[in-house]
């Protein structure tokens, strides 16, 4: 079923060329597969840039069904093939890089491309990049030639009216934190204020921070937004401990006490070692409410539900099996048991943000709520067995010998890798592995392989007892939009739980349930703590959306009705001389391609190993970022480089770039690419450099009268160290350029150890 609203959304974006914002979890992929119905036509060619491996199968999948064109994914296609698929028409997935690369070599038939005139389209549903103070939307929506600007937020009144009238029937539960996770939880939150307030005495660029924002937003964006590499080593180090004390903070909710001891236990270990070690340390470390924490004062009376002091614990009559039981435990056992009285053959399905919180699921669902902490007991007599540190021999060993750990074979690479992070990431604790396998009664192993195709980085079937299958989705951020749907469509749950709130998922739900009339829509169960910061994130990304979509709204009624956009593709022909520049084929994930081409240069895409662009036979210019300077630094080939190019010229951006170099054109002859694809690197050498070892070549460097003028040409002339040792010394002469060079290197290879002068 196709909503109103949608088909207005269709409607605007073909008439009108522009930018589309939805709020997140909304139609963006329903869109998207209404813009392939339209403009799947024979004998047409349509290209999508950019897209991901998720993306990839979901709409190959939607196109297939269809089968109105032929879709391809073009890194899987050889180069001699893609000129006759091009010419044939169909779908093509492709990267940005492959597409350039293929018109400006006259692969790609640029005159097929179904609305290459004036066809631009953007759809996105992240609201929060375009209320960053750095991103300007006009100046974004020229440099991408979008004139329009649409705004689609949830409380727009066609939408409203049309989602409103099928409202989903939400039961949400919340259940308090105990006495101890309050106060642990009071003590992080005091921490994470003050790392902020130090913060924001460095820098008038750190007001943005907030625990509001902190809590929406990840911090990797955070510190992307304000330029982490710019900053000294103090701002770095508090946004450190602001990222540790947030991960802390959601492991108090999501994880249980044996898991969060072992996650501050690990913390505590690293900081002790830097303070060893002399390193910068977290000055948060030395507060009353890290002592609260660090010191164990509640995160190990939680782990042995001690009601006193930590005195107690060292008593005889302690029971280690009385661990604090976290709250939604017994309310998630609460819901399921409510389930299975009232409807004795269902399906349910619990959806989580985070695959660490799978093994606490897996031990409710077996129905035996002390059963993780069954290994308390044996680290009694060494509490600091629980460390995240561990080399893997020893977790390995401790996970074998531990009774009542459920091991599944995972036949998947990705599930494999995930097991093994997860004994890195959470130590000797309790392990519940978890698998991609499901227990459907209805299908055979083959037929479920294949429905589960889409699933397999999404799904983890936990349980299965008598006819009710406990199947536990994993939404991640690459892949929500298209598992999520994918999974509702095929399982069709009678429940789903949220074991944590997320409201990008209630409106993946409310879009499913409006849009499949004939389907009975299963009763949601929201489950949270209150008080706490499950609870703040939840109503702060429900006000969050309200507040960037208003501003969005606001900055829209300030920007003119229409963006003038210039299109300059037309090139001058009138001084088309000096207009060619080889360029090297691996330049094209950078900007730098794009701004000499709009410059109205001629790309010629080669791969070339002297330089990234040669401007002309006398100019070769290679572009160093900071990293690659030090990574040709590190391996010598920066002195390699400097023997061809000798002259620096320093750059702020790119665009500065491109216009320096038609500054470099102007007098200058066109390059000869014949003659630039047959120079290499020490081309008289019997080796070239990238194949000699680097770590006898810095070996080599240490050695008296080796120098990096002459190392190369050492390291052709002798196989290894024991031909240097043992050539006459008329061989290293010849070897060697300057005669004192081989006499260092001969004395050193030859004097004895001990001075015979000094022993008599």
């Amino acid at each position: 079923m196709t909503f109103l609203f949608e088909k207005k959304i269709l409607t605007e974006l073909i008439n009108n060329d522009g930018l589309t914002i939805f709020p997140r979890g909304f139609c963006e992929s329903r869109i998207l597969k209404l813009f392939f119905d339209v403009y799947s036509v024979k004998n047409t060619l349509i290209l999508f840039v950019n897209g991901t491996d998720n993306e990839y199968q979901v709409y190959i999948k939607h196109i297939n069904k269809k089968a109105k064109v032929k879709s391809y994914n073009v890194k899987d296609i050889k180069v001699s093939d893609r000129i006759s698929l091009y010419n044939e028409g169909g779908i093509f997935f492709t990267s940005s890089q492959i597409c350039i690369l293929d018109m400006l070599t006259d692969r790609l038939p640029i005159a097929m491309i179904t609305g290459i005139d004036g066809f631009l389209k953007a759809i996105s549903s992240h609201q929060d990049y375009f209320n960053n103070y750095d991103v300007n939307i006009e100046i974004m929506m020229k440099s991408m030639y979008l004139p329009n600007f649409f705004i689609w937020p949830r409380f727009q009144a066609d939408i409203v009216a049309e989602l409103n009238e099928c409202d989903i029937s939400m039961i949400q539960m919340k259940c308090k934190l105990t006495d101890k996770m309050t106060n642990i939880h009071q003590a992080i939150l005091l921490l994470v204020r003050k790392t902020i307030t130090d913060l924001r005495k460095g820098n008038k660029i750190y007001d943005i921070l907030s625990v509001e924002k902190i809590i929406i937003r990840k911090l990797g964006q955070i510190k992307k937004s304000i330029c982490t590499s710019h900053m000294d080593l103090t701002p770095k180090q508090l946004l450190d401990d602001l990222e540790n004390l947030i991960r802390i903070l959601n492991l108090l909710t999501s994880a249980n006490p044996l898991e969060f001891y072992s996650s501050y236990n690990s913390i505590r270990f690293s900081l002790i070692l830097n303070i060893k070690n002399g390193s910068n340390t977290s000055s948060w470390f030395y507060t009353v409410a890290a002592d609260t924490i660090l010191k164990y004062e509640f995160a190990k009376l939680r782990l042995f539900n001690c009601k006193n002091s930590l005195e107690s614990i060292n008593q005889d009559n302690v029971n280690a099996k009385t661990m604090e039981m976290p709250p939604k435990w017994k309310l998630f056992n609460k819901v399921i048991e409510d389930i299975q009285s009232c409807n004795p053959a269902v399906e349910e399905n619990g959806m989580v943000k985070d695959d660490a919180i799978i093994p606490s699921i897996k031990e409710i669902e077996i129905g035996n709520e002390t059963e993780i902490i069954d290994n308390v007991e044996k680290m009694k007599e060494n509490i600091d067995l629980v460390d995240c540190s561990l080399p893997m021999k020893k977790i390995r060993k401790i996970v074998k010998n531990q009774q009542d750990v459920n091991i599944i074979v995972v036949i998947s690479q990705w599930s494999l890798l995930s097991s093994i992070r997860k004994i890195i990431q959470y130590g000797v604790d309790h392990l519940v592995d978890f698998a991609i396998r499901s227990y459907f009664s209805t299908v055979d192993d083959e037929e479920l392989i294949d429905n589960c195709e889409l699933l397999l980085p999404a799904t983890y079937v936990l349980y299965k007892k008598e006819n009710i299958n406990y199947i536990c989705f994993v939404c991640n951020e690459t892949n929500w939009d298209y598992q999520l749907n994918y999974s509702l469509e095929q399982i069709k749950p009678q429940y789903v739980i949220l074991y944590q709130p997320e409201l990008y998922i209630l409106r993946q739900l409310e879009i499913f349930k409006a849009s499949r009339e004939d389907v009975k829509f299963p009763v949601i169960y929201n489950l949270m703590y209150s008080n706490s910061i499950e609870e703040q994130y939840y109503l702060s990304s429900v006000m969050n959306e309200k507040r960037n979509f208003t501003n969005l709204i606001k900055l829209k009624h300030s920007l003119p009705t229409v963006i003038d956009v210039e299109t300059n593709f037309v090139k001058n022909t009138r001084n088309n001389e000096n207009k060619n520049i080889v360029i090297d084929i691996r330049e094209f994930k950078s900007l730098m391609p794009s701004l000499l081409y709009a410059n109205g240069f001629n790309l010629l895409p080669y791969t070339i190993e002297i330089g990234d662009y040669i401007l002309s036979d006398k100019i070769c210019v290679e572009r160093k970022s900071i990293e690659d300077l030090r990574s040709s630094l590190a391996n010598g080939r920066l002195y390699s480089q400097c023997e061809s190019i000798l002259r620096y010229v320093w750059s702020r951006s790119p665009k500065m770039s491109s216009n320096i170099f038609s500054m470099l054109k102007k007098t200058e002859n066109e390059p000869d690419v014949e003659k630039i694809l047959s120079r290499k690197f020490h081309s008289q050498g019997q080796y070239d450099q990238f194949q000699m070892d680097p770590n006898l070549k810095m070996l080599l460097l240490r050695f008296p009268g080796i120098s990096t003028k002459n190392v190369q040409k050492i390291m052709e002339k002798f196989t290894n160290l024991r031909d240097i040792c043992n050539s006459p010394k008329n061989e290293i002469k010849r070897s060697f350029s300057n005669v004192t060079d081989s006499e260092l290197i001969f004395k050193f290879m030859n004097n004895e150890y001990v001075n015979k002068e000094i022993k008599q």
